[in-house]
């Protein structure tokens, strides 16, 4: 039962960032400031709410790049309903003596991986991140591309920025708990 609720906590805590920085679109209009000439900010704002909620898929997307988003969503919902079974896990383990602790050592050591892997070589861990999560070459699009050229992968990399910040200030917070309960 206690490496079930270590692995909740865990799970929880790699998710929360990631669903939080999914459904936050203000982030999303500030990275598209360096190219707003060309980002048109409602359509960013639509495909986010379509991804985040399941609203309707802008038009505007041809249909490959419509399936993409309709799996990205899919992936979202898988990632919500984790998060939520994760959490209830996670808060049996905030009442056993010790897993927090456990937990915090396990999600320091996966979120350093995740980060040295993508500030080193970003380009490489996303591609490696599509290909676990998306089937075949579902992912790749032409440069000029509506999606790419609303989503380029400079976005990506601020998305993910966000989620180390997240990540780093959850961290923190874990350890000020450990330090809490061993007083």
């Amino acid at each position: 039962m206690k490496p079930v609720l270590v692995a909740s906590l865990v799970v929880f805590g790699l998710l929360l960032p990631v669903v939080t920085v999914v459904h936050d679109t203000s982030w999303m209009i500030t990275s598209h400031q360096d190219h707003a000439d060309t980002v048109n900010a409602s359509l960013v704002q639509d495909t986010q709410r379509a991804v985040a909620d399941g609203s309707a898929i802008p038009a505007v997307y041809s249909e490959r790049e419509q399936r993409h988003l309709q799996d990205v969503r899919s992936l979202v919902v898988i990632t919500e309903t984790l998060l939520v079974l994760a959490g209830l896990g996670g808060l049996a383990a905030l009442f056993k003596q010790g897993l927090f602790e456990h937990a915090s050592y396990w999600m320091t050591g996966i979120i350093a991986v995740v980060a040295v892997a993508g500030v080193a070589a970003f380009d490489a861990t996303f591609t490696v991140f599509h290909e676990l999560f998306f089937t075949g070459d579902s992912y790749l699009f032409d440069p000029a591309s509506t999606l790419i050229q609303t989503f380029p992968a400079s976005f990506f990399a601020d998305g993910f920025y966000h989620i180390l910040v997240a990540w780093m200030m959850m961290l923190l917070s874990y350890a000020a708990i450990t330090v809490i309960q061993r007083r």
